[in-house]
């Protein structure tokens, strides 16, 4: 029976409540949160689940295998190290960390401690993905040539205290690597990795703090050759996009907006039609959550690295670090993996 901790009661609390409400060879043994009222409720409702609002205390007392860590973007690195300091796999929510220093820091540490470091890139875990990437991996669009992929939310006017997602140090930025790090390491996975970026962002939206962005947009290029764009807003008025995908290749166009279409040349070409998402293409279940829960579990107890590990996300990092660098120069920049 793998023990599992949560820490974060946020995000945290659909992880834990997952975990309850599958069945695998798992234990939810406690949460964590400093807020004692998110953790008192969670306690009330789960009593046979231990509350902590001190995670040194929690590490210390409570007998467990793994950590699902669902933190505000500056803890990543220093809880995800105590953690495996400790002798404790860890899973933490994306983005992996504000940095890709950071992301350095957890690596050694996971090293050292020959524990497992996942990221929750959920995206990787969903069955709409994955038939993406059957489709590109099956050479249905023939030679890739460009994708585009967007996000706008209005995030402004929260003011829910400790809120920390328009501030550029607790964040790490804005909307690109709070919002678009989903899209972004769903582009390594599918396309391979980038190797450069021209990118330009706005700031100084009155509710946005140091320095994070509040529009960006980038153009990129990958190893194979595919060019690319990216855009997102964390206040956009009425926000409207054109979704997370257009993929373009030579024999055939793939895109996600209400649903996942295609046109290729193998299916007759003309009007796009329905890309199928058979079984849940290989995953346990339908659930993003549960899947990358279930593989963190697997790669733990087997040793081998998971499909979203720390030494595989650090480059979805360095891809965020390399947009920022490069709208902070008004230079194109290359990518250096």
């Amino acid at each position: 029976m793998f023990k599992l901790g949560v820490v974060g009661l946020g995000l945290g609390s659909g992880h834990a409540n997952g975990i309850l409400s599958y069945n695998a060879d798992w234990k939810l043994m406690a949460v964590c949160d400093v807020l004692e009222d998110r953790v008192k409720a969670f306690t009330n409702a789960h009593s046979e689940v231990l509350g902590y609002t001190d995670f040194t205390k929690l590490l210390s007392e409570v007998e467990l295998d793994g950590l699902v860590l669902a933190l505000p973007h500056h803890l990543h690195a220093p809880m995800s190290i105590q953690a495996l300091e400790a002798g404790k796999h860890v899973i933490v929510e994306k983005p992996m960390a504000r940095n890709a220093e950071e992301c350095r820091q957890m690596n050694t540490a996971a090293k050292k401690s020959g524990k497992t470091l996942m990221v929750a890139q959920n995206w990787r875990y969903t069955p709409w993905v994955r038939a993406v990437k059957q489709a590109v991996d099956d050479g249905e669009l023939g030679p890739l040539r460009a994708v585009r992929t967007d996000w706008l939310q209005n995030a402004v006017g929260d003011k829910r205290p400790g809120n920390w997602l328009l501030d550029g140090d607790r964040a790490g930025g804005g909307p690109i690597v709070s919002l678009m790090v989903h899209n972004l390491d769903f582009l390594r996975y599918i396309l391979g990795e980038p190797v450069s970026v021209h990118a330009f962002c706005l700031t100084g939206h009155p509710e946005f703090a140091n320095n994070a962005e509040n529009w960006g947009m980038a153009q990129f290029q990958f190893e194979n050759g595919v060019i690319g764009q990216m855009f997102t807003s964390y206040s956009a008025f009425s926000p409207v996009d054109s979704g997370p995908l257009w993929l373009y290749g030579e024999e055939g166009t793939i895109f996600m907006q209400n649903g996942l279409k295609i046109s290729s040349l193998k299916r007759g070409g003309g009007a796009y039609q329905d890309l199928e998402v058979k079984d849940d293409m290989g995953l346990p279940t339908g659930n993003p959550s549960i899947n990358e829960l279930l593989h963190f579990v697997e790669s733990a107890k087997s040793g081998q690295e998971p499909l979203s590990s720390g030494f595989d996300n650090i480059n979805t990092i360095k891809f965020i670090d390399a947009i920022y660098e490069s709208a902070r120069t008004g230079k194109m920049v290359t990518i250096k993996l």
